[in-house]
């Protein structure tokens, strides 16, 4: 559909234009103050467990989630995880070490995103290339290509 209202909201990109759009800000004071939060989240977790931390509850959640991705597609439950008697994929309660880091061989299986997005999808694109987003059509260049550990999921990262 294409608007043709010159006097349209979202006439000459009214609603992409991001630097129209007044921002929410709020200090590490006010944010540390609320309750709910991922911060507030974190902080409890590290009353009940003091080595906790997001990084690490990240990896293992990770590892869960690809454990069960992996049992539902090949109907084998990967090392350091066990079924429940109800069908629930868990994580071995012996395979945490006493400094919390889980204790599991899982560098052959690939994620889902490295399977669906491997190497091959990024050959094509180097830097300061061209490009188009979706959602929103904006225009730029690519600045990075590469994985990103920190955020975790595999595959590749193009930005």
């Amino acid at each position: 559909c294409i608007d043709v209202d010159p006097h349209s909201s979202s006439a000459n990109g009214a609603y992409e234009d991001t630097s129209l759009v007044e921002k929410f800000v709020l200090s590490d004071e006010e944010y540390n103050k609320r309750k709910g939060t991922l911060r507030d989240w974190g902080r409890q977790q590290k009353e009940i467990d003091p080595d906790f931390s997001l990084k690490r509850h990240a990896r293992e959640h990770r590892e869960l989630v690809e454990a069960r991705r992996y049992y539902k597609e090949s109907g084998v439950v990967k090392d350091g995880f066990e079924m429940e008697s109800d069908g629930n994929i868990v994580r071995c309660s012996d395979t945490h070490h006493s400094n919390g880091s889980a204790k599991i061989e899982s560098n052959n299986i690939k994620s889902s995103a490295e399977l669906e997005y491997g190497t091959d999808s990024i050959q094509h694109l180097s830097l300061h290339s061209r490009c188009q987003v979706q959602p929103g059509a904006r225009r730029g260049q690519i600045a990075f290509i590469g994985s990103i550990d920190e955020l975790g999921g595999g595959g590749h990262w193009v930005g």
